[in-house]
């Protein structure tokens, strides 16, 4: 089982913004395998599970986003080597993506939540939202619908 988990700050006033790319991402996902997301209680987060993965977004704000994904991936018994966080990353261009395995956080505070619980063991998918001062802080109509 794979476990990917977009971050994001939880909250209609943080809904469309740059911080939430992570959640727009999997969000997206969800949408294109026709997944509904349900809400964990016990696990602090929103879910979506298919055969093969799960779908995670912590409902937690970001700095703490690492102990939802780690409840989930207990319960599932999913490996940190088979996990992927998803999140926005001010020092990539707009649009810009990388995959890392391993590494530091670079600042983003909602992985060092995630190293917190995990160590550094795990995948990183940085997408690229440009710096601050270079791009309005409104993400919609960046991701499908």
């Amino acid at each position: 089982m794979k476990l990917i988990a977009g971050l994001g700050n939880p909250g209609q006033k943080y809904r469309e913004t740059r911080h939430n790319l992570g959640f727009m991402v999997v969000d997206s996902f969800a949408r294109a395998r026709g997944l509904s997301w349900r809400f964990s209680q016990d696990w602090s987060c929103y879910f979506a599970k298919s055969d093969e993965f799960l779908l995670v977004k912590p409902s937690a704000f970001m700095n703490r986003s690492g102990e939802a994904v780690k409840k989930v991936a207990d319960y599932f018994k999913v490996e940190s080597s088979d996990i992927l966080i998803v999140y926005d990353d001010v020092d990539l261009p707009f649009g810009k993506i990388r995959l890392a395995f391993n590494g530091l956080s670079a600042g983003h505070h909602g992985i060092d939540s995630v190293i917190e619980c995990f160590g550094v063991e795990f995948g990183r998918l940085r997408v690229g939202v440009g710096h601050p001062r270079q791009l309005s802080n409104d993400m919609r109509g960046l991701m499908p619908q």
